[in-house]
């Protein structure tokens, strides 16, 4: 053997010698009373002396019990906790448990399930939105009839209204009118609490449905761009128009006025469109 390895201990020294082989060195032992030197050896081992001091060796030893008793610090981050920092929305253990019994159902019964959910929503968000549309639409008929009678100058003045995010009313298309006729028009409409109110539900319930019929065609529908994408007042009176319309050819120019204000319409001709990476 070429390469030997050894520790050693002086009696009396502060520090501790540690033998090693290196060529090149004479060896301060013969090879007959090194007992890991075989007799068949063709030269005898040669050895470097490196000292290192007794606190390195007292740290060295302690690490080694610590390491026995695995009480070694660790800078390693377990699995669980991995899980726990990264992923805070992880599944509970209820959806879990519902994950892992759909994943034995029939595929076909479960898409069947997921459409029949679906068109339940899609039902309930047109009744509410049905129900809030005929709310609103006559009080602000009722509305626009005490506005006129208390500023004459303003039948069949122009302009619209819409919600905006704070849940106030704001007026749309009034560039005819003048900055006290927004100021007066703006006083009413805001001054109605139904209406108000009916607004931001009809806002809400447009945006429920737009939502659960999950067809946005590249558009997104939230409160933060509604008043920017719907005039309702325009929708209202399209509606109210072509209610009242003759059905012959004569009141098509109205039936085509409703369908160009209804808020379906509206949302595709001024919708937001969704960045390139979000849509589907």
């Amino acid at each position: 053997m070429s390469d030997l390895l050894t520790f050693s201990a002086a009696g009396n020294s502060h520090t501790i010698p540690l033998w090693r082989t290196a060529p090149g060195q004479a060896a301060d032992a013969s090879a007959e009373n090194d007992p890991m030197a075989g007799a068949s050896s063709d030269m005898p081992a040669k050895r470097t002396r490196v000292q290192i001091s007794q606190e390195a060796l007292e740290k060295f030893q302690a690490y080694t019990e610590a390491a026995k008793t695995g009480s070694t610090p660790s800078n390693k981050v377990s699995l669980s906790e991995g899980v726990k920092l990264h992923n805070p929305d992880a599944l509970s253990g209820q959806d879990q448990q519902a994950l892992i019994a759909s994943l034995h159902r029939d595929p076909i019964a479960v898409a069947q399930e997921a459409l029949a959910t679906q068109a339940q929503a899609m039902k309930t968000a047109n009744l509410q939105l049905s129900a809030v549309s005929t709310t609103i639409e006559q009080t602000y008929t009722s509305l626009l009839k005490t506005i006129t009678s208390a500023h004459p100058d303003l039948k069949g003045a122009a302009f619209g209204f819409s919600v905006d995010e704070a849940g106030a009313l704001v007026l749309t298309n009034a560039d005819t009118l003048s900055a006290d006729q927004k100021d007066r028009l703006l006083g009413a409409l805001n001054g109605s609490d139904e209406l108000v109110t009916q607004a931001n539900d009809l806002a809400d319930a447009q945006i429920a449905l737009f939502e659960v019929e999950r067809l946005s065609l590249g558009r997104d529908f939230n409160r933060a761009n509604y008043s920017q994408t719907i005039d309702i007042g325009a929708e209202l009176l399209a509606r109210v128009a072509a209610r009242d319309a003759p059905r012959d050819s004569s009141g098509g120019g109205l039936h085509q006025l409703n369908m160009a204000n209804n808020w379906r319409q509206q949302l595709w001709t001024k919708g937001e469109h969704k960045p390139m990476s979000e849509q589907v």
